[in-house]
């Protein structure tokens, strides 16, 4: 059995941070070294170590102070929170749609979508793509609007040969367990602008520190994760319960680790506790072997592309220039998600439907645009492993899993 996921963070990792010198002997160190390497490794001026990639948006919108009442354009297809934190400050959502090929923001739709009302523009690079920045920041540039990066899918990749995060006034992050990058939960800002830099710092240091006992829980989690994706564990345990609830079209994974709209107000606690020092220890030392495993992650989506070019009823992702995709997570789109991720649990290969949202449709979001081909992407979406454990015989049975799926 394949996994849906497998950790970027090992036990050994977190033992190692656990028992180290540099974490008892100076605190405040392991925030500050991590980042600043997260800012050279951007190609950045600043960084902030913040709770989230969405706190990190919200203090990125304090900084910016935009005028109440002025539009931000979005992507359809984004996380709910991304677009409810600009109504928290009291700005509108325009929605553009996304391009078929690429599920990014259609940049040939942005032009239209500009109204004497916009302020911003924020490219979300979605499951680890790059979006086109040289066409953003030109309209950007044009209509003298701020662009605001959602990088939370997609630390390491680049456009053009720079580092995503780089292109806009500001840029967000996300450091959860479940990304390329993981610091137990927690996120970083970006920008090249001091003064935004010490706004964002103003709005976080407001913010509780996580406790000892919620930063156990984390590593309980974190550990917990790393054991049953262990493959006698998985293949003994988990992967027949999934088959299991698969027949009741019950996915137990998804339920109790995607948040969904209704969920908002609970998780928001866990998402606004300042990281503590030993968060930065574990970033520090993800940080340092990212490009390897982004690398393993382009080799991999790169092989399931030329795996799967040929195989009827599905429809999959365009190609890319090497490093503007890290493959943070390979979606293609089907007929009928539920049954075809129930053959391929027969045929030993775990997937799961992702955890962005149509954003367009939610009653407390809705801009008025249509978007059709955000919608048809939501409803159809199955998204495969592509993480940097997986070696070459892995992919190849991912590939034929989907080929027996999609017949």
């Amino acid at each position: 059995m394949i996994p849906r996921f497998v950790s970027s963070v090992t036990v050994r990792e977190l033992i190692s941070a656990l028992f180290s010198r540099k974490l008892w002997s100076n605190r405040r160190a392991d925030s500050s070294k991590f980042t600043e390497a997260f800012a050279r490794y951007i190609g950045v001026q600043h960084a902030v170590f913040v709770p989230s990639a969405r706190a990190g948006l919200a203090g990125l919108l304090y900084a910016l102070d935009l005028p109440k009442g002025g539009e931000v354009i979005l992507p359809a297809l984004t996380h709910h929170r991304v677009a409810s934190i600009f109504k928290d400050f009291g700005l509108n959502p325009r929605y553009v749609d996304i391009d078929p090929s690429t599920y990014c923001i259609d940049t040939n739709q942005l032009e239209a979508a500009i109204t004497s009302s916009t302020v911003a523009i924020v490219p979300v690079h979605i499951y680890g793509r790059a979006c086109n920045m040289k066409v953003i920041n030109e309209v950007a540039s044009s209509h003298n609007l701020i662009v605001i990066e959602d990088c939370a899918q997609a630390c390491g990749s680049s456009f053009s040969g720079r580092r995503l995060g780089s292109f806009g006034q500001g840029a967000i992050f996300s450091l959860g367990v479940f990304k390329n990058i993981s610091a137990l939960g927690a996120g970083m800002v970006v920008t090249n602008s001091s003064e935004t830099a010490s706004k964002i710092l103003l709005y976080v240091n407001q913010l509780p520190r996580l406790g000892k006992v919620g930063l156990f829980k984390r590593l309980l989690f974190a550990t917990g994760i790393c054991i049953v994706t262990r493959p006698l564990f998985w293949n003994v345990l988990i992967a027949p319960l999934l088959k299991m609830c698969a027949a009741r079209k019950f996915d137990p994974i998804e339920r109790f680790t995607t948040e969904s709209p209704r969920k908002r107000k609970k998780v928001e606690k866990q998402t606004q506790l300042m990281p503590r020092p030993f968060q930065g220890l574990v970033g520090m030392s993800q940080l340092a072997k990212l490009n390897d495993f982004n690398r393993q992650r382009i080799r991999n989506g790169n092989q399931l592309l030329e795996d799967l070019k040929t195989v009827d009823n599905i429809k999959i992702p365009a190609a890319s220039l090497e490093g503007e995709n890290i493959y943070m997570s390979f979606a293609i789109q089907v007929k009928d998600p539920v049954v075809f991720r129930q053959k391929m649990l027969r045929f030993g290969v775990d997937t799961h439907p992702g955890d962005m949202t149509f954003v367009s449709h939610l009653s407390d979001l809705d801009g008025g645009q249509k978007c059709t081909i955000a919608l048809e992407a939501i409803k159809s979406m199955v998204h495969l492993p592509v993480y940097p454990q997986m070696k070459a015989n892995d992919i190849s049975k991912v590939a034929d899993a989907v080929k027996y799926a999609a017949s």
